[in-house]
């Protein structure tokens, strides 16, 4: 069979494909896509708008969590004032068909998500399939991850000058600074319940400056840097303590993420990660060669 022929038989076997898919009823199609792993999704809702209406559908999530077919999905955000472009992580399947180059990708997608607030790295809290955005001047929105849109939740009390957020048993710890003028600053700390979507009405006080607050969640306490010292907040005794370790070293800029009660943190071509008061450093082009070997 000539290359032309073979050309125009794929196009109509693809054509009669896309024929029949549509004329699938809604709840088969929805019972099929909560089969599959949403690294797909921003793919097959190119698809059609039928398809792109679906998956953006609550039916497509509720379908999911009935079959227990939940997974972590990777979102990230580009810092582009005055608005930021949000992007996720979507796997493919290479056009070529040879054995050696049939495999798997992955890339970031883009996300169309209209009227997206200002974000900044230490305001931004995942919490089950919501992103949370604390800005500096009080406003809290919330990307619904599911349909991937934007809604309100209460303010800050006040705002704050610089602030840092994380995640502690669903609850939201905001650490920030308020400045008043050049002569007067004060600590804020406020924690917000994403159950009751409800601020806690009594400010927790802290002898601790945080003058350029950065945290973590580790071991369900929340830490933030004050000055050389990194402080934990104990929520269940209602205190704060003083770290003894050096997990200050491993907060610098923006640079450094918790997984799995680890602390990682990457710059100056150093790999650095710190677990129960203990440090660890590895070069940068090390752990390139770890994982090409």
């Amino acid at each position: 069979m000539s290359s032309p022929e073979k050309t125009k038989k794929k196009k109509k076997e693809l054509s009669q494909t896309s024929t029949q898919i549509p004329s699938l009823p809604d709840d088969l199609l929805v019972s099929c896509f909560a089969r599959v792993s949403r690294l797909y999704y921003p793919t097959l809702s190119l698809i059609s708008k039928r398809f792109r209406s679906l998956l953006a559908s609550p039916k497509v999530y509720k379908a999911r969590s009935l079959l227990g077919n939940t997974e972590n999905i990777l979102y990230v955000c580009l810092d582009l004032y005055p608005c930021s472009r949000w992007y996720t992580l979507c796997q493919t399947l290479t056009n070529d068909t040879s054995e050696e180059k049939k495999s798997s990708g992955y890339v970031l997608a883009p996300l169309a998500i209209p009227h997206s607030p200002h974000a900044r790295p230490s305001g931004l809290v995942a919490v089950g399939s919501n992103i949370y955005n604390i800005e500096h001047s009080s406003c809290v929105s919330i990307l619904d991850c599911r349909s991937h849109t934007w809604s309100e939740a209460p303010c800050l009390r006040e705002k704050v000058s610089s602030l840092s957020a994380s995640v502690v048993d669903q609850k939201i710890d905001v650490a920030g600074r308020i400045c008043k003028g050049p002569y007067y600053c004060k600590n804020s700390f406020e924690v917000f319940d994403t159950k009751t979507q409800i601020w806690d009405p009594d400010p927790i006080p802290c002898e601790y400056s945080f003058v350029n607050p950065r945290s973590a969640c580790i071991d369900g306490k929340f830490y933030v840097n004050a000055g050389t010292n990194v402080v934990p907040y104990d929520s269940k005794e209602g205190r704060w303590d003083l770290d003894r370790g050096n997990m200050n070293d491993h907060m610098h800029f923006d640079c450094y993420c918790e997984i799995e009660n680890v602390l990682y943190s990457a710059y100056y071509g150093v790999l650095r990660w710190y677990e129960y008061k203990y440090s660890y450093i590895l070069p940068l082009d090390l752990c390139v060669d770890l994982m090409v070997q």
